[in-house]
């Protein structure tokens, strides 16, 4: 954990260019690079435990899902987009006669809209009015929580919270996370986040308590992944930090959340 956080201070300034910088593109691109490398590995996992993944397939529906949120479409090209993948996935199913692959077929389809139906609210947050801050809250509350738990549980962690599916999980650790996200989050208020932003004292109260349990939920269904397949890390591209899953996994679960907080209760 000490190299992770080592290696993250000097990625984090680089990525806090991107995230401030006046185009948007290029910070969504890198994103949605991500979440298709992300996407890749769930595949590659899932290939463990034999099931045949439709991987060329899920990648161009993947992409055709992100494309309408980028240029600001309506939603309803996402519903056409899982749509065309559905009937795509069956019709290939029924011409090569292919009963065996239908456990692939609906795994792939669920990977596909867990990764970029829950990935495209980082582009809709990204769109928000002030959207460049709302966007860096997405990674800063995530990463706060999952730092503090982290070193609240290795001090004061006596009680697993779900061992059956994240062994190293406490109790403590969650508190102790909540917590230091909330002390962080009322700081970045009052030093960064502009006046024209009305962050209400409930929601310097909510908003990181929803980012710090949503964001835990979307680190233990990643886990739940790698378990089921039977490996540690999603992969070892990023080194000390596993691979892009385990970079986006409580991301994906705090984009929607967070997105839906703010648009409804703040702007």
């Amino acid at each position: 954990m000490i190299k992770r956080i080592i290696i993250a201070i000097f990625v984090l300034p680089i990525l806090g260019f991107f995230i401030f910088f006046e185009n948007p593109y290029p910070i969504l691109v890198i994103g949605i690079i991500a979440f298709l490398i992300a996407l890749y590995e769930i595949f590659l996992m899932l290939e463990k435990k034999q099931i045949n993944i439709f991987k060329k397939t899920g990648i161009f529906f993947a992409i055709f899902v992100f494309l309408p949120e980028l240029f600001k479409q309506d939603t309803i090209y996402i519903i056409y987009a899982v749509s065309s993948m559905i009937l795509f996935l069956f019709f290939i199913l029924i011409f090569t006669k292919s009963i065996k692959n239908i456990e692939g077929a609906f795994f792939t389809l669920g990977v596909v809209m867990y990764i970029s139906i829950l990935g495209s609210f980082v582009i809709k947050l990204r769109f928000l009015p002030n959207g460049t801050y709302f966007l860096f809250l997405l990674p800063l509350l995530t990463w706060v929580y999952d730092a503090g738990a982290y070193f609240t549980g290795k001090i004061l962690g006596k009680h697993k919270l779900i061992p059956e599916l994240s062994p190293g999980k406490t109790v403590e650790g969650l508190i102790g996370g909540i917590i230091i996200n909330i002390i962080v989050f009322f700081i970045i208020i009052f030093t960064v986040i502009p006046a024209s932003i009305k962050f209400s004292m409930k929601d310097a109260v909510i908003l990181p308590l929803l980012a710090s349990f949503f964001g835990q939920a979307g680190d233990i269904t990643a886990s739940v992944i790698k378990r089921f397949s039977g490996v540690k890390n999603s992969s070892n591209i990023l080194s000390e930090h596993g691979g892009f899953l385990d970079k986006v996994d409580s991301m994906l679960f705090n984009a929607p959340v967070m997105y839906i907080y703010i648009k409804y209760f703040v702007i």
